[in-house]
């Protein structure tokens, strides 16, 4: 490896656009769904 070189990044992409929030913003919505649906499925 060498250690002397430079390494340069390109960031196309941040904060809320990046894929792992839009997967985590799925998983959100999904996950409120779900408890939504076991709430009025709920006895009463």
């Amino acid at each position: 490896m060498n250690k002397e070189g430079s390494l340069t990044v390109q960031v196309e992409t941040t904060g809320e656009d990046s894929n792992l929030s839009q997967v985590i913003t799925l998983v959100k919505g999904a996950q409120e769904s779900r408890l939504r649906t076991q709430v009025n499925l709920a006895p009463r």
